[in-house]
């Protein structure tokens, strides 16, 4: 089977620009190969790299540290970001998606029948597969009877090879979080967002 989830690189910290085009992907075109995304996608991947701020931050593996000096100010710019990457993908398009904060006691009731969340995992987190560190993630579906959030993570690859699985709503996934992870020790609780494709 042809990869549909995005990976990203041994070395860098784009972790959030993935679970951003890993959800848009679910959202839009959940069936088509992630070689023929990046082909279809590849203009708007320069946008979103052309209005990143510290961009040196992503490349050099930090990731989504923006170097900002308050923990309100950080968070507040980070969801404007994911705004105008959403904004960016959906440009020119019949495409309407929103974004909107998700508070942590919501996570596990989100109807993801036409959205998916966003959130980044604290390096306590420990993944079906291991953990990730400080790591961006998208959250694909609710599977209630298993007791699991399916993730599509843009690092599981490194560590568990191209496995990939098609959830039950027809979504695909390379690891999972179980309820049990689910803590706020575990979660940064302001860096959760629900992504819906109005």
């Amino acid at each position: 089977m042809k990869p549909r989830i995005l990976t990203q690189g041994h070395f860098d910290g784009f972790c959030l620009l993935y679970a951003i085009l890993n959800g848009y992907k679910t959202l839009i075109k959940p069936e088509q190969t992630a070689s023929g995304f990046v082909q279809d996608t590849a203009n708007k991947w320069c946008k979103i790299i052309s209005n990143t701020p510290s961009l040196h931050q992503f490349a050099s593996g930090e990731g989504s540290d923006f170097g900002i000096a308050t923990d309100k100010l950080d968070v507040e710019v980070k969801r404007v970001f994911i705004e105008t990457c959403f904004k960016l993908l959906t440009e020119k398009t019949k495409n309407e998606i929103t974004v909107a904060p998700l508070e942590f006691k919501n996570i596990l009731n989100a109807d993801l029948s036409k959205s998916i969340i966003i959130m980044c995992l604290k390096e306590t987190a420990i993944l079906e597969h291991g953990s990730v560190g400080d790591h961006w993630v998208e959250i694909v579906e609710n599977e209630f009877e298993s007791k699991k959030l399916n993730v599509a993570c843009s690092y599981t690859q490194h560590a568990n090879g191209f496995t990939e699985s098609k959830s039950l709503s027809n979504r695909y996934y390379n690891n999972s979080l179980p309820y049990i992870e689910v803590k706020k020790n575990r979660i940064w609780v302001d860096s959760i967002y629900l992504i819906t494709n109005e």
